[in-house]
Order: C-alpha cells, then sequence, then structure tokens
C-alpha cells in the first residue's frame, strides 16, 4: 500500500530526507570512497584477475590497486560478489583505516550468505592510531575465528569505532578478554540484530567486552558511548567474568535485546558494568550462570552484576526488563548483584525473580509501588519463559509461555516493534493487548518478546525520523 503523507508532514519529512542526504555528500567526502569487489572465496594473495578479501583489505590499506583488486581511496567499502565461505589460511592484515565490509543482501531465511571461517586465525584487527578510524560490519557470519589476547572475530583499539548489524558471530576464541568482540579504549560500538553464540574468554567476556576510554587513577569519567539493539547473546562462556557481555569505562544502553545462556566461572553471568551508566530497556536476561565450575564459591550476579568501587562507580537502570532464571552459585537463583559503588536502578516494570545480591534497590512486590514485579530466594518470582529459540526475526528469542507474569505488565510508548519485528498490524506498533489480562501500563509485555505478535511491515525510518533514530537507514548502517 502507498505511503501517504500530507501538508506539513510531508514537507518535514523530505526536508529531514533533504538533509540526511546533504550530510552523507558533505561528510569525510564519502562519496569518494571505493569499493573494493570481492570476486573468489580462495584466501589467496597471488597476482590474478581475482580479488580475495585478503587482497581487498591490502589494497584499501594502502588506496593502491593489489594483485587482482582496484585501488582503494579514503574510506573505502569491500563487497562480496560470491556466496559461501571463505577458509582463512593465516592472519589476516590489520586494518589501518575507515573500512565498510558488506555482505550479499541476506537469504531468505535472513541468515548472511557469506561465512568467513577464521580457521582458528586472526580475523580483523583495526588499529586507526593515533586518531581512530571506524569499522563496520554489515550481514556477514564470522566463525573460528582466533585471538591470544582479545577479540577472536574483531578487535578494535584506541579511538575506534565499531558497528555490526545483521551480522553472526560464532565460536570464535580467545586466550584472553572478549571471546568473539574486544574493544580496548574504543571510543564507540553500536550493534543491531546480530546474534553472538558459542563463543569463549578465557579470562574475561565469553561474546563481547568493550572497554571505553578512562581512568581510575586519576579517575576520569567515560567517554565512550555503546548501543545494542535487537541482538542476541547466547552459550558464550567465560572462565573469569563476564559470560556474555562486559562493559567499562562507558555509557550506553541495551534496548529489546536477549542475554541468554550464557556462563563464568565467578560473576556476571550475562552482563557485567563495570565503570559508567548503563540502561537496559525491553530486554531479557535468563538462564545466564555465575558457577559454571560448580564449587559454591561467593560468585555474584547470575544474570546481572554491577560492580563499581570506591573510585569508580557503576550505574544500571533497568525499563520494562525481565531478568529471571539466572543461577549465582551452582543451583541456587540469584538474577542480579551489585558492588559497593554499584548501583542498580528501577524506571518500572520489571520482573526480577530473585533480588538476592541487590536487595537494597528492589522492593518484593507482585508488582510492587514502581509496577516492578520482585522475588526472593525465599519467595522467587518466576518469569515464566520458554527456552532459546527461533520464534521469527533475524535472532533467537526466549518467548513467555502461557500465564507468564510478563504479558501486559510491561511498558513501552512509542515502540513501533519487539526484538524480532514483530508487533501489532492493526495499529503498527509494538504492543498486542490480551483482554483477559490487565494491562500495567499500555499492554506492553516485559522483556525483548512480545507474545501473539506479527511480523510488521518492514519501516524505512524506525520511528518515522523524527526523534533522530536512524536505525534501519543511515550513512553508519545501510
Amino acid at each position: 500500500m502507498p505511503i501517504a503523507f500530507s501538508g506539513r508532514r510531508k514537507t518535514l519529512r523530505l526536508a529531514a530526507l533533504a538533509v540526511a542526504f546533504g550530510s552523507l555528500v558533505a561528510a569525510g567526502g564519502r562519496a569518494k570512497a571505493a569499493t573494493i569487489l570481492v570476486t573468489t572465496l580462495d584466501d589467496s594473495d597471488v597476482a590474478d584477475a581475482d580479488c580475495s578479501l585478503r587482497e581487498a583489505i591490502v589494497a584499501a590499506n594502502g588506496d593502491a590497486a593489489h594483485q587482482g583488486c582496484g585501488a582503494g581511496n579514503g574510506p573505502d567499502r569491500i563487497e562480496f560478489g560470491v556466496e559461501g565461505t571463505i577458509l582463512l589460511g593465516s592472519d589476516l592484515p590489520i586494518v589501518i583505516k575507515d573500512l565498510v565490509l558488506a555482505g550479499p543482501p541476506l537469504a531468505p531465511d535472513r541468515l548472511p550468505a557469506l561465512v568467513i571461517n577464521g580457521g582458528d586465525h586472526r580475523m580483523f584487527v583495526l588499529d586507526g592510531m593515533p586518531d581512530g578510524r571506524t569499522l563496520t560490519v554489515l550481514r556477514l557470519t564470522l566463525r573460528e575465528g582466533s585471538h591470544p589476547t582479545g577479540g577472536g572475530c574483531v578487535r578494535f583499539n584506541d579511538g575506534d569505532r565499531l558497528v555490526v548489524a545483521d551480522s553472526r558471530m560464532t565460536a570464535c576464541r580467545t586466550d584472553g578478554i572478549g571471546g568473539a568482540i574486544f574493544g580496548k579504549n574504543g571510543a564507540s560500538l553500536t550493534m543491531r540484530r546480530s546474534s553472538l553464540a558459542g563463543n569463549l574468554g578465557a579470562d574475561f567476556a565469553g561474546a563481547l567486552y568493550f572497554l571505553g576510554e578512562g581512568s581510575d587513577d586519576p579517575v576520569t569519567p567515560p567517554t565512550a558511548t555503546f548501543v545494542i539493539e535487537d541482538s542476541t547473546f547466547s552459550g558464550n562462556q567465560a572462565e573469569l567474568n563476564g559470560g556474555g557481555v562486559v562493559t567499562g569505562y562507558a555509557n550506553g544502553e541495551i534496548r529489546r535485546s536477549t542475554l541468554s545462556g550464557n556462563s563464568t566461572l565467578d560473576a556476571g553471568g550475562g552482563l557485567l558494568v563495570i565503570y559508567g551508566y548503563v540502561t537496559v530497556d525491553q530486554s531479557t536476561i535468563t538462564g545466564n550462570t555465575a558457577d559454571a565450575d560448580d564449587d559454591d564459591a561467593e560468585e555474584a550476579g547470575g544474570g546481572l552484576y554491577v560492580v563499581g568501587d570506591g573510585n569508580v562507580p557503576a550505574t544500571v537502570a533497568l525499563h520494562s526488563t525481565v531478568i529471571g532464571g539466572n543461577f549465582q552459585d551452582f543451583g541456587q537463583p540469584s538474577d542480579v548483584a551489585a558492588g559497593e559503588a554499584g548501583a542498580i536502578l528501577s524506571d518500572g516494570f520489571n520482573l526480577i525473580g530473585v533480588r538476592d545480591g541487590a536487595s537494597q534497590f528492589f522492593v518484593v512486590g507482585s508488582p510492587n509501588a514502581n509496577d516492578d514485579w520482585v522475588g526472593s530466594r525465599v519467595s522467587p518470582v518466576l518469569a515464566g519463559l520458554a527456552a532459546l529459540e527461533d520464534n521469527g526475526g533475524p535472532t533467537k528469542t526466549n518467548a513467555p509461555s502461557p500465564g507468564s507474569l510478563l504479558v501486559d505488565h510491561g511498558n513501552c510508548p512509542g515502540e513501533l516493534r519487539d526484538q524480532r519485528g514483530f508487533g501489532d498490524l492493526t495499529t503498527l506498533r509494538r504492543p498486542v493487548d490480551q483482554a483477559l489480562i490487565p494491562d500495567s501500563s499500555d499492554g506492553c509485555d516485559i522483556g525483548a518478546f512480545e507474545a501473539d505478535g506479527v511480523e510488521l511491515p518492514a519501516a524505512l525510518f524506525l520511528d518515522g525520523f523524527e526523534s533522530g533514530d536512524t536505525g534501519a537507514w543511515s550513512s553508519a548502517v545501510p
């Protein structure tokens, strides 16, 4: 059905589009950037007519033709004219400039058509010193990469920026920190509609470790930022802390995302926040474990652990989020925990299965005065979530089971869809109101999943472009 605009609204939308286009042309000479096409699945660096991924990176780095690849020119874009798997035979060259790696259009099953198998070699490392650069990964599957100190799939460094969209990272590992992604003193991280599953960090962070710029001696405020939306972290493992995601010295938000089945031997089975202010909105954190070695030591925060100490405070604000069915000591439920300078705040409409470890921040209630459903070890509140599986959309999710307290007890004003891209077909909004269940607010469900939702038509702009959220279309994420 054609989209109709009327009067002033049409004028505003067209004006916004014109401004966006103008900024693309004006920003950094993007129109002059080169597109380098990979034409072979072979991991080669030989003088022939084909352009391999390895050769394309060399051509982009040097702004000069290399083997069968055309010359790079400024911030370049590597595209893939082939589908299938590239198996690396050795470490890929380090990326030293702004670069977009764009896979083919997504297959009908929403899986990326191009797989890069690291073969236990180093994959994508961005090192844009001294000013920092941007690496963008679109529509790719990265698997079985390895890095000795951090980031088995992707590593970015001082002042660098990473953008990941519609991609998957699996079975990557490191003997250090961040099984799939490691950002060391990075400037920013953006992730949308992506999945990080089955990765291993021998020290911290089974899937993602994002350490922004900052210091605790002397103490400086975090300047780095991150946004994680519509993404799933599952089955990742860390031997020390942070089974799924670890962030530090950064302010950011996690929205409409799932952390499920991650594990660590120590603290923060799902999410570990070291220093900074983090908002977790409409997300699901379940089935994570903070004592995977079954030693009954004093581990903390099966689902969420907010560290902080006397010098570097850490705060997590929860809204319409479920943290339930996680485990702290083996077999003992404990969903949240906070360190001496850590705080977990409620913006309302959450479900916390067991509050022990952060009881000072949550009043037990079904619901309490803040519209939170909160339980304790003595009297836990069950989230009623099914196992992680493909429920539609680009990533796996945990659906509420029949009778779950999550249904209609959330709050999501203005939201167009859940993590999967589902919602109410009549209103073209996320909330699907169940007539027989009293609403806590607007009929939205708690967490990343909207029960009885259907897949909604794709939006050109996620929010009509009015608020500036260009998650569906932007210069960074086409």
